[in-house]
C-alpha cells in the first residue's frame, strides 16, 4: 500500500477483516480506505 510502485499515503481507515479461513492464516487480512484525492 505505501510501498513502491504505488507510494500511496497511509489509509484513512484500516479495517481488519478478522478472516478465519485457511486455519487462521489470513487473520491479518485488512481493507484499506483512501480518499480519491489523496491517491490521485
Amino acid at each position: 500500500m505505501v510501498k513502491a510502485p504505488f507510494n500511496w499515503p497511509l489509509p484513512r481507515e484500516l479495517i481488519n477483516e478478522r478472516c478465519e479461513e485457511g486455519d487462521g492464516g489470513w487473520r491479518d487480512k485488512s481493507l484499506g480506505l483512501w480518499r480519491l484525492e489523496d491517491v490521485g
